[in-house]
């Protein structure tokens, strides 16, 4: 007598395009499924592979992602792999470059210069503080 594992998987939905990715896959060696998980091969081995439609493997525990983190397969009553156009429309977009400080000017300097504007009025609201309480006291 032949002992097979079980294959299953996990999905989330979609609700902008209304369908199924496959999130993750498992082989019952490891791991009890819970009662969503969905049975893609009853006669599977100890490790987990995608089945196809029409019969075929992955190989064992393929990657579910993409490097960029996107979804590679969506399930429609069978596994199906999802093209190429529909993961680039997935992809984040390349970050923006960051600003670069404006040339001949050392950030440090700026800071500096900053720094002393602001010493510059905490001194004169000081004084303007001395001169109120010393009128004051005359008084």
């Amino acid at each position: 007598m032949d002992f097979y594992d079980k294959h299953y998987i996990r999905v989330e939905i979609n609700n902008d395009r209304e369908e199924k990715y496959i999130v993750y896959g498992f082989s019952n060696a490891f791991e009890d499924p819970l009662e969503d998980d969905i049975l893609i091969n009853a006669e599977g081995g100890r490790q987990f592979q995608l089945k196809f439609p029409d019969g075929t493997l992955s190989e064992e525990n393929p990657p579910l992602r993409d490097e960029y983190g996107v979804l590679l397969y969506r399930w429609d009553d069978g596994v199906v792999e999802r093209p190429g156009d529909e993961l680039e429309a997935d992809r984040l977009p390349e970050p923006e470059a960051e600003q670069e400080e404006p040339t001949g000017i050392d950030p440090l300097e700026g800071l500096l210069g900053r720094i002393e504007r602001l010493e510059e009025s905490v001194h004169s609201q000081g004084l303007q503080l001395d001169q109120l309480n010393s009128s004051q006291s005359k008084s």
